[in-house]
């Protein structure tokens, strides 16, 4: 009976002992361009650890629809997905729910629990996607939002059970310096007949 108290006591020590870190992930937006009336904008992530693969996700991205427009996601037109589509995961896909969102859709099936890409650590990043707008109003604000309180939000680890928590997320406001009002003259000096 003495042993076995000594074993239970030793066990309680090791599970006590032992810390689980949660993964905290981060986002950004990078504007690549704004060729011919298109948006071009990179999402990348990373977390706190480094060493955590990304299993399912639903990035829910909330837009400025009196500026931009997004219609008919189609893939390698309207987005193209850089990590965590094909290999081991499903073809990534990109949904608009609203007129104002958009879902991108990532599903590493069951199958390959565990054999996810691994995101960067908080000095690197991980391209997720690129995603390409119409700006239909130059002169409005060009506004992204990664909508972390979307129900449907959800970025998870490789086993497709541990949800990771959102960190900071770096919106994006972005201004296109287009000044439509034409030069004015305000006065002439003649230097050289």
């Amino acid at each position: 009976m003495k042993i076995l108290n000594i074993y239970i006591f030793g066990m309680l020590f090791i599970a006590n002992s032992i810390s689980i870190t949660a993964t905290n992930v981060n986002g950004k937006f990078i504007v690549k361009g704004t060729n011919n009336n298109k948006l071009e904008v990179l999402l990348q992530i990373n977390t706190n650890t480094g060493s955590d693969d990304m299993g399912g996700a639903t990035i829910v991205i909330g837009f400025n629809n009196s500026a931009l427009n997004f219609s008919n996601p189609q893939v390698n037109t309207n987005y193209i997905f850089h990590n965590f589509s094909g290999g081991n995961y499903s073809p990534a896909t990109i949904t608009k729910p609203a007129i104002d969102k958009l879902w991108l859709n990532i599903d590493l099936p069951f199958n390959n629990s565990n054999n996810g890409t691994v995101v960067s650590g908080s000095n690197g990043w991980t391209d997720v996607a690129t995603l390409f707008f119409d700006i239909i109003n130059p002169n409005d604000t060009l506004k992204l939002n990664w909508l972390m309180t979307n129900a449907y939000w959800g970025i998870y680890d490789a086993n497709n059970t541990t949800l990771w928590s959102p960190s900071t997320f770096q919106n994006l406001t972005y201004f296109i310096n287009n000044d439509a009002t034409p030069p004015e003259l305000v006065s002439a000096t003649l230097l050289d007949s």
